[in-house]
């Protein structure tokens, strides 16, 4: 079992995927977690395709429990001579072309596969040619009428005018990778390890014998829309990329870019720089409002976007259905399970300590307003906002007419939600400058200590909750309805 919570957040799917990886076909998994992660389960999806099981043993709304077990083993390779045999009709259909694909990039020159198939896997010899070009044989040793075998060997290294070493500088101060003369293992750790130590302005160029498309996605993935793709040769027998990490974008919003790289937020929280109710402003405006280097914050953004692990969630690609149901089940759940427990000892450590700690009497009425506006706000919210959003979708989806609702567009109703967020985060804000920050005083008890605690981790799950409504699910919903009318 894997009790998601007691992670550290950058680990937790990282530990979900290396432990599904070393199960055997039949072996199990639960995931223990405060909200449903079905995230999980589509990056799971896509990583290994149809191979596992996804059962809920527990759906809420506390805790979820979830067994994943193992339908289909990681591909058989058996050893004949010198070359890897796969016999691709043991393989799941989810997995055929891709366990082929990542052999074949694993061969040194000189070696080589055999295919063993129950039919001509000729589409495979395009796929190959497109994706390596003239880089391999394809010799046919047994031709059917009931099995192929396909001895796929890759060529030898053809001088290419490169330099002998792996990485060099070019005359403009790039870092070249000639990523042909790189060991299999060592390829993609030498790319990711050259881009996460180029600084703003700075490029590298990716040399290959096939297109790396793939490796744009992996470093998106991980590091979000800080880079740049250009092709300076695009084939047929060699590729040349030049990355480029790009500088900051001055007239860019602190919604924006929270939206594009959910990881820095962090460098805003840090700052307590606004992200959510606050995120129409730039960076620049929100630093000279504070008094704040911009430099300094633009330095650590950029180190965000640069050092962060992979895996992290980008809730910008998400459906807006599927988003709309995040936040009700983790956000708005979240409220409804924590917000009665805060009022409670917010009024107690107020009867014991306020005479005291003056300040913790406005702290008290400030729970209690954040309280009710929030339970009328969400309710909105559910009843009317989030159909309003599965409504435009689904025209949009199913290519049908869409009808607006009454006399108003979702775009001019969203007016009043902004605010009611606007009027939550102000008193969340208020709470935070009378506890000074949430720093306890010498006579602070466990209710004490325990009330700052939960009020703390409450506005950093507001902001969360506030900044996918206002900066992604909201506008992406408006910007649709427009579409459609």
């Amino acid at each position: 079992m894997i009790n998601v919570q007691e992670l550290e957040p950058r680990l937790r799917h990282q530990t979900i995927f290396r432990t599904f990886e070393d199960l055997n076909e039949g072996e199990s998994l639960v995931i223990h977690n405060n909200h449903d992660p079905k995230p999980v389960y589509y990056q799971m999806m896509e990583r290994y395709g149809e191979v596992f099981s996804w059962e809920y043993l527990q759906e809420g709304p506390e805790w979820w429990d979830i067994k994943v077990t193992k339908t289909s083993n990681a591909p058989t390779m058996l050893s004949s001579d010198d070359d890897i045999v796969l016999n691709v009709p043991e393989l799941h259909p989810s997995v055929k072309h891709q366990t082929i694909f990542d052999t074949f990039d694993k061969l040194k020159p000189g070696e080589g596969m055999v295919i063993h198939n129950d039919h001509d896997p000729m589409p495979l010899f395009y796929q190959l040619k497109n994706m390596h070009g003239d880089t391999f044989s394809w010799t046919y040793l047994k031709d059917g009428p009931d099995w192929w075998d396909i001895r796929i060997a890759k060529e030898e290294n053809e001088a290419d005018g490169m330099p002998e070493d792996a990485v060099y500088k070019n005359v403009h101060n790039d870092y070249v990778i000639n990523v042909p003369k790189l060991e299999p293992k060592e390829k993609h750790p030498t790319i990711f390890k050259v881009f996460e130590n180029l600084k703003e302005g700075e490029s590298m160029i990716i040399h290959n014998d096939h297109d790396p498309k793939p490796l744009y996605y992996q470093l998106l993935n991980d590091h979000g829309e800080i880079f740049s793709w250009q092709y300076l040769e695009e084939g047929p027998k060699w590729w040349d990329i030049k990355v480029t990490i790009k500088g900051i974008d001055n007239s860019e919003t602190i919604g924006d870019i929270t939206r594009k790289d959910w990881r820095k937020a962090e460098v805003f929280k840090k700052y307590g720089i606004d992200f959510c109710c606050g995120g129409n402003k730039t960076v620049k405006q929100a630093c000279d409002e504070k008094g704040i280097d911009f430099k300094q914050v633009e330095n650590d953004l950029q180190q965000a976007a640069t050092t962060g692990g992979g895996g992290y969630t980008n809730y910008d690609e998400w459906n807006l259905d599927f988003l709309a149901d995040y936040i009700q089940n983790t956000h708005h759940n979240y409220v409804r399970k924590n917000m009665p427990e805060i009022r409670n000892y917010a009024a107690k450590v107020f009867k014991v300590h306020g005479a005291h700690h003056p300040e913790l009497g406005p702290i008290q009425q400030l729970v209690e307003q954040v309280n009710e506006e929030l339970m009328e706000h969400m309710e909105e919210e559910e009843g009317i906002l989030f159909p309003w959003v599965k409504r435009i979708l689904k025209a949009k989806n199913e290519n049908s007419k869409y009808e607006q609702q009454g006399d108003q567009t979702f775009e001019q109703i969203l007016d009043k939600s902004v605010a009611e967020h606007q009027s939550v985060g102000d008193a969340v804000d208020r709470i935070r400058e009378l506890a000074n920050e949430f720093t306890l005083p010498e006579d602070a008890c466990a209710s004490y200590t325990l009330l700052y605690k939960m009020l703390d981790d409450f506005e950093n799950d507001l902001h969360t909750h506030i900044h996918l409504e206002n900066n992604i699910l909201f506008p992406k919903a408006a910007e649709m309805e427009k579409q459609l009318v």
